[in-house]
């Protein structure tokens, strides 16, 4: 069954917890089908686009969010990033192949991850640091939250070559909650969710599988999409900061500069026209060529 690439906020009525569940497939294909990446490398990047979307639908922003593991192991690079309306990237760098049944925290190695937070309309972005000495990705993310925001949370990721799902829960502040036993109850409940579910039923019915005692009220679900945009606009950023002498020299020996951008495959051709305009800090855009 096709899943819908979209995220699904929920509450509880009687309890101070708040959940989200998203379910990715198309974008999960868009993201990785010029890679080829192999099955272990897919589901850790299906796992990290997952965690940056359910984490932007906790935080107010105009923006964009990202999710960057730094290793120092195998896995060498995971980046996710999701902007407030859902449009998803992400790439993965590694050494082929990674061992086989290894922790997180052994294919990372010493490694750490940082998570940025780009408001459109301010100049520096917010920045959380936490090392990457965890079984899991989603035991990694639960204790940024526990440790950065003081959240007790409850991640649950699963992915695959083809599909992705999440699912978070997080007890908010209530002095007024007579339910104590709610967060323990709700997160056994999720526990009981099995991969085979997570990736094949709709989230609605997952929702209501899970939770069918409690009284919960479903938001109207945001879809979520591929998106690479001004992506040009970053390669010529980037361009600025290589020494002009080298950009020259690439010209003059191949007629060109070509740079593929990593996360979507698209080529950007330059001849010495366009490296002009680029490199000139005074022209807004250039006219490079996407092949």
């Amino acid at each position: 069954m096709a899943l819908v690439d979209a995220i699904h906020r929920f509450t509880f009525e009687e309890l101070a917890i708040r959940g989200a569940l998203v379910q990715l497939q198309g974008v999960l294909k868009q993201t990785s089908e010029h890679a080829q990446y192999p099955a272990d490398v897919q589901s850790l990047l299906g796992q990290a686009l997952c965690a940056s979307a359910l984490m932007s639908s906790t935080i107010k922003y105009d923006g964009s969010l990202t999710l960057q593991v730094q290793g120092q192991g195998a896995l060498r690079l995971l980046l996710a990033q999701s902007t407030n309306q859902y449009g998803l990237r992400g790439m993965a760098r590694f050494d082929d192949p990674l061992p086989a049944d290894a922790s997180f925290a052994q294919l990372t190695g010493q490694g750490r991850t940082l998570i940025n937070i780009q408001a459109n309309k301010q100049a520096r972005p917010w920045q959380g640091v936490i090392d990457t000495n965890y079984p899991s990705v989603a035991a990694m993310i639960q204790a940024y939250f526990v440790q950065s925001e003081q959240l007790d949370t409850q991640l649950t990721l699963f992915a695959n070559e083809t599909a992705c799902f999440g699912l978070l829960l997080q007890k908010l502040p209530d002095e007024n909650s007579d339910d104590a036993d709610g967060w323990d109850r709700l997160t056994q409940l999720a526990q009981t969710l099995t991969e085979d579910e997570a990736l094949s039923l709709p989230a609605a019915e997952i929702i209501n599988r899970l939770f069918h005692e409690e009284t919960v009220r479903i938001y109207e679900p945001k879809p979520a999409s591929f998106s690479c945009n001004n992506c040009g606009e970053r390669v010529e950023a980037m361009l600025r900061q290589v020494d002009r002498a080298e950009l020259d020299q690439l010209v003059a020996d191949t007629g060109k500069v070509e740079v593929t951008c990593e996360f979507c495959a698209k080529t950007f051709s330059y001849d010495a026209v366009d490296l002009a305009k680029v490199c000139d800090p005074t022209t807004v855009s250039a006219s490079s060529r996407v092949q």
